[in-house]
Formats: structure tokens, sequence, C-alpha cells
């Protein structure tokens, strides 16, 4: 918590303006009958709410400092003995003490922490002691964080800025029931002041009042919630039509923190969530925590499962643990991976636009992305996993070898030069096709295409696609000098005219 936090949170506590706030909140609400939430039935019992609150007793604290001993200090006077000392301070003590530092040393958090305490018990004379000096903007800030109402009906345009500020750092609920008494010209300064801190006692209603007013998803306050009260921040993300699945996404912050904090609610949360997308991903998440705690139970959890695609995500997640500790183990499960699902990696999406086209795509998934890390390590010893048997490549194959031309076509063309299977050597070969045609090397492309043992259809079509469209007269051209087949210079010469 930052320095000036912890000041107000100390002399907040002396005032006693936080005692019984950790009654707990669903207990109320449920006792005042309000509705109880979707997500709220998944909760565990609170036992800990059970039956009548207890009030908590804070315990008195003083400082044996006086205003002449902490003087005598001088600039030797640390921040938690100052802090304390002004809980018992009179305004003159305060005002004495600024006149001895004023012209020394005073670093940035503590003058925030003497200005907050001076404006709660005379805010005009801590605003009349540095008026036209350097630190005018701060007790109008501090007294902000006092009285809200008071401080902004004292500004003039000069000052409201900085009551802005210190009403959204330190008054967020006034804010929200108040925010059309903000001159509009300094709202943006309320806000970012609301922003300033990540503890809040209201997150949700923070979250939505910033939702209103147009600001895009505060990452930071919302992790807050995450880690107080996951149910409620998995609530406020389903309102909010924010539980998308993908990388980088709220969802992700929630389920950081209830990783590390939450574990069993992370659990509770995958287990009754429906099929889908968001389930994978929580229980992607709940393996993840598995694999941290009981690697061997991960390794037999992940072998037990019934479902190839979801195997191999677990599989995929092992292996990323081991990919620098122990990259052989992480090769070895790479091939299990491809044993258990050859063809594809991944469930299959579809995106549907307004006009009824529909594109299908791959869903990104660890198993995927733990293979496309196995080739950027060894992409011959990875393509070279996914040739095993005698069938037909697989989609796996495609996919890899596409990714591996795309980013290295020398390498790439050097391993299908290997290549002796035609099985395999022809679809690698058309990787090398399309790369060199999408880069204008025509004619190399075509030696590639005429190279197999007899020439390849479909790296010739798209070839000639390719070409003709960006110059049709050396295509023809090519195309009458190949030794191909009249019937087959004839198809392709047909599909040039098409396609004109």
């Amino acid at each position: 918590m930052n320095k000036t936090s912890a000041s107000i949170t100390l002399f907040m506590c002396a005032l006693g303006l936080l005692v019984g706030y950790a009654a707990h909140k669903h207990g109320i609400e449920k006792e005042n009958g309000a509705p109880v939430s979707k997500t709220e039935r998944r909760r565990p019992p609170d036992i800990a709410s059970g039956g009548n609150a207890v009030a908590i007793q804070l315990p008195q604290i003083h400082s044996d400092e006086t205003r002449e001993t902490m003087i005598a200090r001088g600039e030797n006077a640390t921040y938690a003995g100052l802090a304390l000392w002004m809980l018992d301070a009179s305004a003159q003590d305060i005002a004495a003490y600024w006149e001895f530092r004023k012209n020394g040393k005073f670093d940035g958090d503590m003058k925030r922490l003497f200005f907050l305490n001076w404006t709660r018990l005379d805010p005009q004379a801590a605003i009349a002691a540095v008026a036209g000096t350097d630190n005018a903007a701060t007790p109008w800030w501090a007294w902000a964080a006092q009285d809200p109402q008071a401080a902004l009906a004292a500004a003039g345009p000069d000052r409201m800025k900085d009551v802005a500020r210190g009403i959204g750092e330190f008054q967020p609920e006034w804010l929200r029931e108040h925010f059309d008494q903000i001159p509009e010209a300094f709202r943006e300064q309320a806000l970012n002041g609301v922003m300033t801190w990540s503890e809040d006692g209201d997150s949700v209603a923070t979250l939505d009042f910033l939702k209103k007013q147009g600001i895009g998803f505060p990452g930071f306050l919302f992790r807050t919630l995450a880690r107080k009260d996951p149910w409620a921040a998995f609530d406020w993300l389903e309102k909010n039509d924010k539980l998308d699945p993908r990388d980088n996404g709220p969802i992700d912050i929630l389920l950081d923190a209830m990783k590390s904090e939450h574990p069993d609610d992370l659990e509770r949360l995958a287990a009754t969530t429906p099929s889908g997308a968001l389930k994978r991903k929580l229980e992607d998440a709940v393996f993840a925590n598995l694999l941290a705690t009981d690697p061997d139970a991960a390794m037999a959890q992940a072998k037990a499962t019934k479902t190839p695609l979801v195997e191999a995500r677990r599989l995929a997640t092992i292996g990323a643990s081991l990919l620098i500790a122990d990259p052989e183990k992480a090769f070895s499960i790479g091939a299990d991976i491809l044993v258990v699902s050859p063809e594809k990696l991944g469930p299959e999406m579809q995106i549907q636009y307004a006009d009824s086209r529909a594109r299908w795509g791959m869903e990104k998934n660890p198993a995927a992305t733990f293979m496309d890390s196995l080739l950027i390590k060894d992409p011959a010893r990875t393509l070279d996993m996914t040739t095993v048997g005698t069938g037909p490549v697989s989609g796996t194959f495609k996919d890899l070898s596409e990714k591996w031309a795309e980013r290295d076509l020398v390498a790439y063309s050097e391993w299908v030069n290997l290549q002796t299977d035609p099985r395999i050597r022809n679809p690698a070969s058309r990787q090398v096709v399309s790369q060199l045609s999408s880069q204008g090397q025509f004619h190399e492309a075509a030696e590639w295409a005429m190279s197999g043992e007899k020439p390849d259809s479909n790296s010739l079509y798209g070839l000639a696609h390719q070409w003709s469209r960006s110059n049709r007269a050396e295509a023809s051209a090519w195309l009458e000098s190949a030794d191909l087949p009249e019937s087959e210079k004839a198809s392709l010469r047909n599909f040039i005219k098409r396609n004109e």
C-alpha cells in the first residue's frame, strides 16, 4: 500500500471510521432481502458469516512525542513517527511544525501525509500557510479527502482540478453520488483520481461507475476485486459481457487471482460452468494449479483423460513446463500428443458474418502453443515427429510446415530436399511453392512444383493463379515452355483465362 494511503487508513482507524467494516457483505444482503446472484449459488458455505457479527475492537494508539520533541528530531523524523504523532496533535501543533520544516527537506509522501492531517483539523489555516508557494495545490487536494462538499464549494477555478482529483482518490462513493456537482471541465481529473489506487471499499460500484463514464476496462481495479471476492468479480464480468476466453482478457486477471488465492473456488467455478471455450479455459487453470503442486498427479490425470483433445491440452501443459529444464522429456510428450490427436490440436471454431459467410479456424490452445514452441526449438525434429507412420501427412504437419516455411524458407527447403518419401515431400514442397510465389519468385516456385516424380497439380494451379495476376504474359510464356502433358497445359490455360 502507498504511504499516503496507509496514513489515511491509520488516522481513520483512530477515529473509529473503519469499525464494523468487516461485516460480511453477502450475509447482510441476504438479511435485507437482496436477490442472490447466479454465481453466489455456487459459493461454498460461509461459516464465518453465520450467526451474529462480532464487533472488531481497535486498540487505542498514541504517540509519546510532543510538538517540541518532534521539532527536535528535525529532518530525522520518520514517516511512521510523524503519522502517529499527528493522530493526537492539535492544529496549532501541526502549524508550528510546518513553520519549522517548511524550508527544509520534506519529501513528497511526508508532505502529503502532513496536509492530509492538517486539513482534517483546520483546512483554512493549511491553505493560508502555503498560498502562493509551490505547495499551494496540496492542501486543496487533502481537504477534498476530508470534506469533499466543503472543498468543492470553496475552490475557485484555479484549484478546482486539485479538489476534483482529491475527491476521486479518497471519496469515490461521494463522487459516484455527486458526480454532477463536479464542473464538467474538471471531471477528467476526478476520474483519474478514482483510478489512482487499486484498493477500493466498493470495487463493483467503482467499476460500474467508470464504465458508465466511458472509461475503458481498468484491469488493476478489477484485479483487486478478483483477489477479495472472485465470485463478485465473475458476476461483474458476466453482467458486462466480458467473459471472453481469449488470451489477455479480463477473465485472465480473474483466473490469475483465483489460481494463487482461491484455488478451491476456481475448481468449483470450472465444475459448474457450461461446456465451451470458457469452461476449457477454467479447466486449464485448474490443471495448471495441479501441475504446480503435484506433477505426478497431473500426468496421471492427463493420461486418464478419455477425450483426445483434452488429453492433448493436458499433456501440452506438462510439456511446456519441461521445455527448458528437460527438453528431451518435452519432445517425448510432444510425440505423445501427436499420437493422441494427430489431425488437429484444438477445437475448431466457426465465425459467422452478417452476409451469411462463415470461416472456420482453430481455437488457440495449449497444445498448439506447445507444438509451436517445439517447432521454434528444433523445427526439423518437430516435423519429423509429425510424419511417423505410413498414411497421408496430418493436418498438424501441414500447419507446422507452413509456419516453418514462413519463418525460415531456406532451412525448411533444405529439410524438404532430404525427404525421399513422396507422401511427405509432395505436400512439403507445396509450402515452398506457396512461399516463393508469395514473394514473387515465380520461376523458382515453378522449379519446385516440377521437381517431384511428377509435376504437382495443386502447386501448379496455385502458382498459375498468383503468377498470372502479377504478370500474365510471363506466366503464359512459362506454361508454353513447361514439360507438361498437353492436356495439363490446356487445363492451366483455361484456368488462367478464367482468372483474368
